[in-house]
């Protein structure tokens, strides 16, 4: 592994390296207007959740899960201005 490569956890699976510009660019191509300073709130979220999310994925591709299919579906209301 090089110096640049991201840093790999439990079973090798390569934990997201997460900046509030990450956050920032992922809500504006979602479409999601966020309060300001709402993604430093956000951040350590993402990073647990993705991480998680990359143990999944990696479970997941062994042959006995082969044949599930997880269904995930993330819903965000907004409030009364329109900002979530």
């Amino acid at each position: 592994m090089t110096d640049d490569a991201p840093p790999r956890g439990d079973a090798g699976v390569t934990e997201p390296a997460l900046t509030v510009q990450t956050v920032r660019a992922l809500a504006t191509a979602a479409s999601l207007q966020l309060a300001p300073g709402r993604e430093a709130i956000l951040l350590p979220v993402l990073r647990v959740w993705l991480a998680d999310n990359a143990k999944l994925n990696a479970l997941m591709q062994a042959e006995a899960y082969r044949d599930v299919l997880p269904i995930t579906l993330f819903e965000c209301g907004g409030n009364e201005s329109g900002v979530r």
